[in-house]
């Protein structure tokens, strides 16, 4: 169950500690247009394995915010914490990402859950996906047959994970012949990172696509 809102005060002061991280990395602002830049600092550093950083502020913006900012920061803190073996806190953190609205994040915060108790495929947590908005994804192929789209995604399923991308996904895409079903691996903040990861995959061969084209 998420666990309960910190009384007036306790935001109060969970905000302070907010504003001061985001105030040593590069200003600080008591506005809303502040919150998503502490958040994506949070993904990037997870991204980049700086696991201790992302912990620190995805836990005070989960603190500091409510709604699905919070509970958005709530999954990343969840993330985190788990890979430094703080499983308590990865607990607690992603039963409150489990509870959101979001059918999307609170199905990703149950897979994380799962794995962390030793539940789901795997009992690593470390290739469970980050949430993004945007961006790029490498592509492993379009199929005029969505069987054999999900047939490819369990082929290429373990890889992905092994190499912390999360599980090989199939999306529904449109085309010149009509809809397609895409395998897609990854999300990543610019083309050049989709690259990295498509090499560090063996295949240089796949495309790299904008989220959401065509």
């Amino acid at each position: 169950m998420p666990f309960p809102s910190p009384p007036p005060f306790a935001r109060g002061v969970a905000a302070a500690a907010a504003c001061l991280l985001v105030f040593a990395v590069g200003g600080c602002s008591t506005t809303t247009d502040r919150v998503p830049s502490t958040l994506d600092r949070a993904e990037s550093a997870y991204r980049r394995g700086d696991f201790d950083t992302a912990a620190r502020l995805a836990d005070s913006l989960e603190e500091a915010s409510s709604g699905r900012t919070g509970e958005e920061a709530a999954y990343v803190h969840g993330l985190a914490a788990a890979r430094l073996g703080r499983a308590e806190d990865a607990r607690n953190a992603l039963e409150r990402a489990a509870g959101s609205s979001d059918s999307d994040l609170a199905d990703r915060a149950r897979r994380s859950l799962a794995a962390l108790d030793g539940r789901g495929t795997s009992t690593s947590i470390a290739a469970e996906a980050l949430p993004t908005g945007g961006g790029f994804t490498v592509q492993a192929g379009a199929f005029s047959s969505e069987s054999a789209a999900r047939a490819r995604a369990a082929e290429l399923d373990s890889a992905a994970r092994a190499a912390g991308y999360g599980s090989a996904a199939v999306r529904r895409i449109s085309s010149r012949r009509g809809p397609l079903w895409a395998v897609q691996i990854g999300r990543f903040g610019d083309r050049r990172q989709a690259g990295l990861a498509r090499d560090r995959l063996g295949h240089p061969e796949w495309a790299i696509e904008a989220v959401g084209s065509r």
